[in-house]
């Protein structure tokens, strides 16, 4: 059903209740299924089917009507008007274009030459202004084949043969450049965002062959999808400095050829890199060129401003202001309609929220009702597999849930949760993006050894701590998005909660001891 959420969601967004439009009368099927849809009462398929129909989903009768509903919305898709303010002209040109194409198709196979002709003439002056070039070639050969066969014309025909030939070599680079950026991104999802030398040396050779074949050849996608792997080559060596002046020249140059989501992606970018830097001061001023772009609080991309306001917030050590920041997400009824990794990462910053207010960074006072009670294993089922994956968010669930137990003195169920951390450990320190929670995973264990005394704790952690310092965030390849709260300043609330009195009973030692002897962790 999601697919057809999305269309319903998308339709009311520029329809509102306009969907007689699309032949959805009031006080029909389809308009019961549409409503309870777009209302939330229909969650899935058993709710609809059994709410309209008393049958099940797999019944032919509720198949039937959810697929006319599917081919009514696809429709009106067509139809949206486009003049409204909330549109800018590449938008218009882009929808516009496409559709006199599907309708200068229909027209010449129903052998409404003439017409077609004309409109596909129209359209061709506009698609080479934005440099479509599959709809370019499309045309072409149309007008090629009209001017020859049909209407004789010499000139005519040069002249569109000639467009043909040129956008067909931009074309062929294009699709190149877009495959060599989708093998970098397959290959980092693959190795679960862990980027090698390898990678940075693929980009390269993607990189330099990109600017040897389109020297001749001008395009905007073709640079477009250039800059992108320029500036995923810089992500993977870390090198925030080139990656911030890769993507303002990439919205300087392109900034009237893609749309918002582009737009974000750059800004987004730029708004890590300087975080990353500690240039909170410049990364405030790029928070407001983000927000002063109009993102629907329905969209992703506004979930994820806000995600990325948190972590600024949060480095800066402005933890009270976060809260609020938090709360307009929670609820935010658009939230549960976002894909489930979405869902998760906010689930974690929850977490987090809830362990600054244990720390005494966040007064909560005031905030009561708006603020659920945390509970620990509610957390932990809301984002299963946190064990099976070894990168990434899911360290972070491990880590909390440890400094959560310890806090609640389950010393016990503590040590099961360092004996999985302990496997990302992978019993010796790797100098790659998990290095930095290497190294607290290790302090952790610290802590857990010396019984929670801030004086032994300090003793023995002295050398990792140092570790941190040599390889700070901005010199990691660790995303800021895994470390949402430093480390370095994670360590330092959880010792101000220490003292130097020893926690444990000597059985309770005695069972610490024989655990760490035992596993081999050190």
């Amino acid at each position: 059903m999601e697919d057809l959420s999305d269309l319903i969601h998308f339709f009311s967004s520029h329809y509102a209740k306009k969907i007689e439009t699309i032949g959805i009368k009031e006080n029909s099927l389809l308009f019961d299924l549409y409503i309870g849809i777009l209302n939330g009462t229909f969650k899935n398929d058993e709710d609809a089917a059994y709410g309209i129909y008393e049958k099940s989903p797999k019944s032919k009768s509720y198949q039937k009507l959810k697929y006319k509903l599917y081919k009514r919305l696809l429709d009106g898709v067509l139809l949206i008007d486009l003049s409204k303010p909330k549109y800018n002209e590449r938008q218009r040109a882009f929808k516009n274009c496409h559709k006199n194409w599907a309708i200068g198709k229909v027209l010449i196979s129903r052998g409404l030459r003439k017409p077609g002709i004309k409109l596909f003439e129209q359209t061709i002056r506009v698609a080479l202004l934005n440099q479509y070039s599959f709809l370019i070639i499309d045309i072409c050969t149309d007008l090629k084949r009209h001017f020859s066969r049909y209407d004789s014309n010499p000139k005519k025909f040069q002249k569109y043969f000639e467009i043909h030939e040129q956008y067909t070599k931009i074309y062929e680079l294009e699709v190149i450049a877009e495959d060599y950026h989708s093998k970098l991104k397959t290959t980092s999802v693959k190795k679960r965002g862990v980027y090698s030398e390898e990678l940075a040396e693929k980009a390269m050779f993607y990189l330099e062959d990109l600017k040897e074949k389109k020297a001749n050849l001008e395009s905007k996608k073709l640079n477009y999808y250039y800059y992108l792997i320029l500036i995923f080559r810089y992500e993977i060596i870390s090198d925030y400095e080139n990656i911030i002046k890769a993507c303002q020249t990439s919205i300087d140059k392109f900034d009237n050829f893609q749309g918002i989501g582009f737009l974000y992606g750059n800004y987004a970018r730029i708004f890590v890199a300087q975080i990353t830097l500690k240039r909170f001061e410049a990364a405030l001023s790029t928070l407001k060129t983000i927000n002063s772009i109009d993102f629907p609080q329905s969209s992703s991309l506004w979930f994820q401003v806000k995600k990325l306001t948190l972590v600024l917030y949060w480095h800066m050590k402005d933890y009270q202001y976060s809260l609020e920041i938090f709360l307009d997400v929670f609820h935010n009824s658009n939230l549960k309609r976002l894909q489930q990794l979405t869902q998760n990462e906010w689930k974690l910053v929850e977490a987090h929220v809830h362990l600054l207010i244990e720390f005494g960074r966040i007064d909560p006072i005031g905030y009561e009702k708006r603020l659920r009670k945390f509970k620990l294993t509610r957390f932990l089922n809301d984002i299963p597999g946190a064990s099976k994956d070894k990168q990434g968010h899911n360290i972070q669930v491990l880590i909390i849930q440890v400094i959560f137990l310890l806090r609640l003195g389950k010393i016990e169920e503590a040590l099961n949760r360092i004996q999985v951390l302990n496997q990302y450990r992978n019993k010796y320190l790797k100098k790659d993006q998990t290095y930095r929670s290497n190294v607290f995973i290790k302090m952790l264990i610290v802590l857990i050894q010396n019984q929670l005394h801030k004086a032994a704790t300090e003793r023995k952690s002295a050398k990792y701590i140092k570790l941190l310092e040599e390889h700070p965030i901005q010199k990691s390849k660790q995303s800021i998005g895994v470390e949402m709260i430093p480390y370095e300043d994670l360590w330092d609330m959880i010792l101000e909660e220490t003292d130097n009195s020893f926690r444990f009973t000597p059985a309770k030692k005695r069972k610490v001891d024989d655990f760490f002897k035992n596993k081999g962790m050190f």
